[in-house]
């Protein structure tokens, strides 16, 4: 299961989009490296095809 939020102490000047994995493993990104990561993915088609797959959350 992967949690997915976001996160902004109070001392960052931005806010960090922070993906969990649930077993002590985390990713922080920032909001542009959040964008650039979704259109890599969205324009793999091989993750399109995993994604879209019948039983998947996509």
């Amino acid at each position: 299961m992967l949690e997915v939020g976001v996160l902004r102490r109070t001392d960052d000047a931005a806010a960090w989009i922070v993906i969990e994995t649930g077993i002590g493993t985390s990713l922080a990104l920032s909001p542009e490296a959040a964008q650039t990561l979704a259109r890599r993915l969205l324009d793999d088609g091989d993750v399109r095809a995993v994604s879209a797959a019948p039983g998947s959350a996509g």
